[in-house]
């Protein structure tokens, strides 16, 4: 007698963009943009339930130097996502809050700032 199958039928045709994707897409961006002088690293984690990713600026030439830019925080049903940055607290409950809130974490003049000082240390090195 064959076994029944009871999972849903279309499990192979669920295409959801999780937020650790779309980190990772803007990560690998910025390497391009410096130069390869600077470059975004994404690191997680799971632990109690909930996924932990972190966002690194890492400078290869200056020994691997890492700089923790931002941690997003979720739990398995991956929205809402809550990113924390120094002080400020990004609540994002959907892709699209996400997205703009990454626009305004890595648009911002603090990050335009840590970034050109990260390049300026990384080509002064390289001389």
């Amino acid at each position: 007698m064959p076994t029944e199958d009871f999972w849903p039928s279309d499990l192979d045709k669920i295409d959801i963009r999780t937020p650790l994707s779309i980190l990772k897409e803007q990560a690998a961006a910025l390497g391009g943009k410096t130069g390869n002088a600077v470059l975004a690293e994404v690191v997680s984690k799971s632990e109690t339930g909930d996924f932990y990713h972190r966002l690194f600026l890492v400078v290869p030439v200056l020994d691997n130097y890492r700089y923790q830019l931002f941690l997003a925080v979720h739990d398995i049903k991956l929205y809402p996502v809550q990113i924390r940055k120094g002080n400020q607290v990004y609540r994002c409950p959907d892709e699209a809050a996400l997205k703009t809130a990454l626009k305004d974490i890595l648009a911002s003049d603090e990050t335009r700032g840590l970034i050109a000082a990260l390049v300026a240390q990384a080509k002064a090195e390289s001389t």
